[in-house]
């Protein structure tokens, strides 16, 4: 024990900086704490009936030495203090050098023997039987201070640059407890961005599930619709005529089967949305003009009580992009709201496809434009915003 403060003495003078000497400290604590468990591990391992101990060593001892070695931790942190706090003192009043280095000295001795009372008279109030089996006491420390002092005398001698140095900067005692300031805040702050990426995540999540949850709830009822508009239909045409219209029940019939498939594939995609990250989506070369002209049949075929003029301009009759099948959702949505939302008798939508070229990277441009009721242009730049939301009436 007497060599770990000598060295922790010499540390503290060579480097002149408090953290080393504290983190010297969080060793020695982090290596008691060690200790602690491992004696903990082997205290249960004795008191369990079922272990051989072929020794016939006692749980006790190893209870003692836990008390022991948090009594020690406790006991080396303050005295590190206190010696270092005293050598601070001293170098603000004296000014001669040797006065310094035997003052240094007596104060090395000293913290010895403050040891040789502190430690003892601690673990007494713990262990009491433990204190007779405490060899030297404040003497035995006495001893070794005078001892171990020619070397912290060569030391001092040998480094008298550090020494001086020592003697010249302030050493903060605060900082063998705490680290610094700047320090701490920076940990604060990397605390607190960490958690807002928590946040983040959590936000992005939760904007997900409300994501997928409006998908499904818009596209659902959209089903729903159809397919109970397509059995009214039906029920209708059964009531007005004895003989049923073979030809229009079958289109009834295909628009209902039409709206069973989509609603599996709904149910597919949202899974499979769930299931992936939006940064690991898998896109692969897509013909565009099918997966429209899906969409348009679609949308004519799911309201069939309205008479829908769509217009098609593109360049070219084959075009190729990075997709995958939930293009067909996107078009799908975009129409039946461009329907939806309009109050003209026929709804009339044109589609125009061209090229752009943005950054040396080409793209496909779709417009879409309808004789709808349109969106507010302030609420234009925010309905693409990620997360936003807003509710409408149907």
């Amino acid at each position: 024990y007497s060599s770990i403060i000598l060295i922790t003495f010499f540390i503290g003078i060579a480097t002149q900086d408090p953290t080393v000497v504290r983190n010297l400290i969080s060793i020695q604590v982090i290596f008691n704490f060690i200790l602690f468990f491992l004696y903990q591990l082997l205290v249960v391992v004795l008191d369990d009936p079922t272990t051989i101990n072929i020794f016939g060593v006692s749980s006790g001892l190893f209870n003692t030495t836990i008390t022991i070695n948090i009594v020690s931790s406790f006991v080396f942190i303050v005295e590190v203090i206190i010696m270092f706090y005293s050598l601070e003192k001293i170098k603000e009043h004296i000014k001669p050098l040797f006065v310094i280095i035997s003052l240094y000295i007596v104060v090395y001795i000293g913290i010895l023997i403050l040891d040789g009372f502190l430690f003892p008279f601690i673990v007494s109030f713990f262990q009491p039987e433990f204190g007779q089996f405490i060899a030297g006491g404040v003497q035995g420390k006495l001893i070794l201070g005078i001892g171990f002092s020619p070397f912290l005398l060569a030391f001092m001698i040998l480094h008298k640059k550090s020494l001086a140095l020592f003697i010249e900067e302030s050493f903060s005692i605060r900082l063998l407890i705490l680290p610094k300031r700047k320090k701490l805040i920076e940990k604060l702050r990397k605390v607190e961005k960490n958690l807002k990426k928590i946040e983040k995540r959590y936000e992005e999540a939760y904007n997900r599930a409300t994501f997928y949850k409006d998908l499904f709830t818009h596209d659902i009822s959209n089903i729903i619709q159809n397919i109970s508009m397509s059995f009214s239909l039906l029920e209708r045409n059964r009531k007005n005529q004895e003989k049923i219209n073979s030809k229009k029940s079958e289109g009834y019939f295909n628009i209902i089967s039409s709206q069973l498939s989509r609603g599996k594939s709904l149910i597919s995609n949202i899974r499979k949305l769930a299931e992936i990250d939006k940064d690991e989506v898998e896109l692969k070369s897509t013909n565009l003009l099918k997966y429209l002209s899906s969409a348009v049949n679609f949308v004519k075929e799911s309201i069939p009580q309205k008479h829908i003029e769509i217009k098609l301009e593109t360049v070219e009759k084959q075009i190729t992009t990075k997709a995958n099948e939930l293009l067909a959702d996107i078009f799908e949505n975009i129409l039946v709201n461009a329907v939806k939302y309009n109050h003209h008798t026929v709804p009339e939508i044109s589609i125009k496809i061209s090229k752009a070229n943005l950054n040396e990277v080409n793209y496909v441009k779709l417009e879409f434009m309808d004789n709808g009721i349109g969106v507010q242009d302030f609420k234009k730049e925010k309905i693409f915003l990620e997360g936003y939301k807003e509710l409408k009436g149907e």
